[in-house]
């Protein structure tokens, strides 16, 4: 045992004295053989160096990026993405020594980041013949001078390339052709998904779109009706005082709230909720308290589901949104700790209520939903949440892990968890966590801290 404190000792002095390159190396070469545990002690040789963590946990997410797994793929990149810029150095390394895809999702990561020098290199891919490659490079489109190539990729078999280009558009001035094509998408595709996604950039195209986000209100996917209802809502403001002559052709904007307050008296549904939602969002839509009941029914509804769908709603909607008093009473009476939850955060967590049913859910060591409830408190300067948030590192539950290590590498990088202390030092210890997804979200945690 002294001799085996005496190499990883050995090693970490020669790191700092040769410089982090040689560790970069070491932490590489230990990493590639699983050895996780001796990193981490390494890392620790002469006292805990951040520098050094911060190399393990780069050559941690090297290696999940180029794994030939690809969910294991996948993680890794949410995890850079999701540390922003603190992942450069590993998309930098990424970028010249990977298998041709992980080099090509590191480009477009770097070019969500601002780099031009990758956008370059990922539009080059758009011609390859793999298709998991040509759809990363329609990435790097521009919507006004990349738009008849894009237009052309809608009706392309590969599901990924009409996706990218779907998305890529949702960026497009107002064209009638970009309109039309998008129509089409929203009519025709085949995947509900990628309706959904055409209506989304139909509603950048103005009240022009109308008539097509009313056609998907009859869609037979519910996700894509609930898109055109969203769709519907960024629209209707600017349709005209006078309505076209030919409704097919124009945008009445009375005609269509009264297509989404049609239903709004039945029993509460995912469908009425959206319907209402959107008509909140409409400024001056006549009854706006029809809208607002269809929440307070909701909220008082039996059905679990659809009390925690009002709550994700009540969050999202400009006050005065859903009332304020049936959602105080819900949180004061809710017994599902999950929507206790979203309730608790559509009332805000600066409010005392709030705040008081966070602080009870957070002390549920056994519940997933205490992590959520600890990040939201940690989140507006909580100290007894931050270290509830380090308890939770430890549970068996690897999913909870990973949320825990995610709050902690957000507080990290917002300056509110100190890289030197005792939390920082948890966090470390989850990168030789016997899960690999938990130690690459510890990796991008080790980032945000260091």
């Amino acid at each position: 045992m002294r001799v085996r404190s005496f190499c990883v000792g050995l090693a970490a002095c020669c790191v700092l004295a040769c410089g982090g390159h040689e560790f970069q190396t070491r932490m590489t070469a230990l990493v590639d053989r699983g050895a996780y545990a001796e990193a981490v002690s390494a890392t620790r040789a002469e006292g805990r160096e951040p520098k050094l963590e911060k190399a393990l946990a780069e050559a941690l997410l090297e290696r999940a990026a180029s794994s030939a797994d690809a969910e294991q793929r996948r993680r890794a990149f949410t995890e850079l993405s999701l540390a922003g810029s603190r992942s450069r150095p590993v998309l930098d390394r990424l970028q010249v020594a990977s298998p041709p895809l992980t080099r090509a999702l590191a480009w477009n990561a770097s070019m969500q980041l601002g780099d031009d020098d990758a956008r370059d290199l990922l539009r080059a891919l758009v011609d390859s013949a793999d298709p998991e490659l040509s759809a990363l490079g329609f990435e790097a489109l521009e919507p006004v001078t990349d738009r008849q190539q894009l237009l052309a990729a809608l009706t392309l078999p590969n599901r990924a390339r009409r996706a990218t280009a779907v998305r890529v558009l949702l960026g497009s001035p107002r064209s009638s052709d970009v309109r039309v094509a998008l129509e089409d998408v929203a009519q025709h595709d085949p995947e509900p998904s990628l309706r959904s996604a055409a209506l989304t950039a139909l509603s950048k195209q103005g009240p022009a779109a109308a008539p097509a986000l009313e056609r998907a209100l009859d869609d037979e996917s519910e996700s894509v009706r609930t898109a055109a209802l969203s769709a519907l809502a960024t629209v209707v403001p600017e349709c005209p005082a006078q309505p076209a002559a030919d409704p097919a052709r124009g945008c009445d904007r009375e005609r269509i709230v009264r297509k989404l307050g049609r239903d709004l008296g039945s029993p509460p549904t995912v469908a009425s909720l959206a319907a209402a939602a959107a008509m909140l969002r409409i400024a001056n839509v006549p009854e706006p308290e029809r809208a607002r009941d269809v929440f307070t029914r909701a909220l008082q509804s039996g059905d679990t589901n659809l009390r925690a769908l009002a709550a994700v709603f009540c969050r999202t909607l400009a006050a005065p949104g859903c009332d304020a008093a049936v959602l105080r009473e819900r949180l004061r009476r809710e017994p599902a700790s999950q929507v206790k939850l979203l309730v608790a955060v559509a009332i805000g967590s600066q409010d005392p209520l709030a705040q008081a049913a966070l602080k009870l859910l957070s002390e549920d060591a056994a519940s997933a939903t205490a992590v959520e409830a600890a990040a939201e408190l940690a989140a507006i300067g909580d100290e007894s949440a931050k270290q509830k948030l380090a308890k939770a590192l430890q549970h068996s539950d690897a999913q909870v892990r990973i949320s825990a290590l995610r709050a902690l590498g957000r507080l990290g990088a917002s300056g509110a968890v100190s890289d030197s202390g005792e939390i920082a030092e948890r966090v470390v210890d989850r990168l030789a966590d016997r899960d690999e997804h938990v130690r690459v979200a510890a990796a991008a945690a080790v980032l945000g801290l260091v």
